[in-house]
């Protein structure tokens, strides 16, 4: 399913550019752990704590019928990915909840 797909390209390919991304945070100065593994854990977990949340509260997305529900996470996942971009570390854990909260609701859909 698209879920599954989902979940395993934002845990796959976000983690090759955690290295770059935790050098570009503590060189900005910007809000970063101090450590490069917590900050890679940290990144990496929030897709993981969304997409519980998302097959908790999917199935209340199914009542509003499949082809809504698909267009409600398309939604969900292009506002996550839109906050990513923005610099700043809590804007990037929050749009990786986000994109994990879609990738659990596709696999309820």
């Amino acid at each position: 399913s698209i879920g599954m797909f989902q979940f395993g390209y934002a845990i796959a390919m976000f983690n090759i550019f955690t290295k770059m991304l935790f050098l570009q945070y503590e060189h900005e100065g910007g809000e970063v752990i101090s450590n490069r593994d917590d900050f890679n854990s940290i990144i990496t977990t929030m897709v993981p704590i969304g997409a519980t949340a998302g097959a908790f509260t999917g199935g209340l997305l199914c009542s509003l019928g499949r082809r809504k529900a698909i267009f409600i996470v398309n939604a969900i996942i292009m506002v996550g990915s839109g906050i990513t971009m923005i610099f700043n570390f809590w804007a990037l854990l929050g749009g990786r909840l986000l994109i994990g909260y879609a990738a659990g609701a596709y696999t309820v859909i």
